[in-house]
């Protein structure tokens, strides 16, 4: 998946203000959320994944355990989530 985020010359000057580098600050902050997504994720799931007697392996690797996550059954998106709460018009944590 490619990411095009366009910003015109205005705001660019104005952000310019703040940050000498508004690209790499960009891509810095695309990578800090992907890290502080990939933590969340191991946070919650880890310990799901371990009590769950069918689970029988684990990977040794964060992309393989992150995968495995990913896969599981019981594993909802962003967007799967939201949408439970919009079709059950329930609150249920969505972190």
């Amino acid at each position: 998946m490619q990411l095009i985020i366009t910003v015109d010359d205005f705001d660019l000057e104005c952000m310019r203000y703040l940050i000498s580098d508004p690209n790499q600050w960009i891509v810095g902050a695309i990578a800090g959320k992907v890290e502080a997504a990939k933590s969340r994720l191991k946070s919650k799931y880890v310990p799901i994944l371990l009590a769950d007697p069918a689970i029988t392996s684990m990977p040794s690797t964060e992309n393989g355990v992150l995968q495995k996550i990913l896969n599981y059954e019981g594993y909802k998106n962003r967007s799967e989530r939201d949408a439970l709460i919009d079709i059950n018009g329930i609150s249920i944590p969505t972190n």
